[in-house]
């Protein structure tokens, strides 16, 4: 799934799927949307995969590449997409096939929320749904995770070592109620999320954790020790403190944690997927790519001005109107 989500940044995915999809003669590009979403006109995009044969539909997304929208507008993000996804979910001939819903970064976040979109609006039953998402930030709070898991009981959030995106928004942890301040995460001690917080940003499903290193999608070797992975099923529930969340983060050391959410077995997947997914070539100087943002600023130390905290405390309030909107669609 991750070759597949690295599919999504390039203009199209048919390389990714050749080289990585077993038996990929038998699998075909049903739909290709690629479409500005937000106000400030970035683009996010979405395929469908799907094969006769195995009767099988795979849905993959990437999101807005620099933007803050996808934070604060997911949801409406979801919608511009949705009409070829639905098309695909519809379809008379693949009606009743498996779905696999996946993406990286931001597109994970689209991922999950289409996910329980598709089974909210009856398109399939909870157990024909599958979701994988590689550093996917937190997209609800603890009451759309609590209904999310109901949805989705197959769910699987895939995270590297130290990387801070799905730690963003911020939780609100057992000992201080964060406001949902993107700052608040780095040179505090740590404390276990809240599942009892009252609207501010939480996870959904369960969380794959490789805390050292990640096997290369084309090694054939066994994993090594430092590549195991740990399945995070502790409390809080979803968002397990024996696991990524019981990471410090430290403003100094931002740029690795950047580093690792932009790479994922052994892959710098924007670049990859631009690549075509040939693991032979050079993906971390080949090709340009965006800067990755988080709030709408550069993922870095800011000075903490009046203007910064009002406008944090801006997104937060938008942040908690949109988790609320969420939870009462799905019901």
């Amino acid at each position: 799934m991750a070759a597949l989500s690295a599919g999504a940044y390039a203009p199209s995915p048919n390389e990714c799927i050749r080289r990585w999809m077993p038996n990929s003669s038998l699998w075909r590009v049903f739909t290709l949307s690629n479409q500005a979403c937000d106000l400030l006109e970035q683009t996010c995009a979405s395929y469908t995969l799907v094969s006769e044969q195995y009767r099988q539909l795979i849905i993959v997304f990437r999101g807005t590449k620099s933007s803050e929208q996808l934070f604060l507008e997911g949801w409406q993000t979801l919608n511009v997409l949705w009409p070829s996804v639905e098309q695909a979910l519809k379809d008379p001939n693949m009606a009743t096939f498996p779905v696999t819903f996946t993406g990286h970064s931001l597109g994970g976040a689209l991922a999950a929320l289409a996910a329980a979109k598709c089974v909210a609006l009856g398109l399939r039953m909870s157990n024909q749904v599958t979701l994988y998402t590689f550093g996917e930030p937190r997209v609800g709070n603890a009451a759309f995770a609590g209904r999310f898991d109901q949805l989705v009981p197959n769910s699987f959030r895939v995270i590297f070592r130290k990387d801070i995106v799905p730690h963003l928004p911020p939780c609100s942890t057992t000992a201080k109620r964060n406001t949902g301040d993107i700052g608040g995460i780095m040179d505090e001690e740590n404390k276990p999320c809240d599942p009892n917080s009252n609207g501010i940003a939480y996870h959904h499903g369960t969380e794959i954790w490789y805390s050292k290193e990640m096997p290369k999608l084309e090694s054939m070797a066994p994993p090594t020790e430092n590549e195991r992975y740990y399945e995070c099923v502790g409390n809080p529930r979803d968002e397990d403190f024996s696991c990524s969340d019981s990471v410090d983060f430290e403003i100094h050391r931002y740029k690795s944690y950047i580093w690792d959410h932009r790479h994922y077995f052994g892959h710098r997947l924007p670049v990859f997927g631009k690549l075509g997914c040939d693991p032979n070539a050079n993906d971390e100087n080949s090709v340009p790519e965006s800067k990755v943002t988080v709030g709408g600023s550069q993922a870095v130390p800011r000075s903490g001005s009046n203007s910064d905290a009002n406008a944090k405390q801006s997104h937060a309030s938008k942040f908690l109107k949109i988790a609320a909107g969420v939870v009462g669609m799905l019901g």
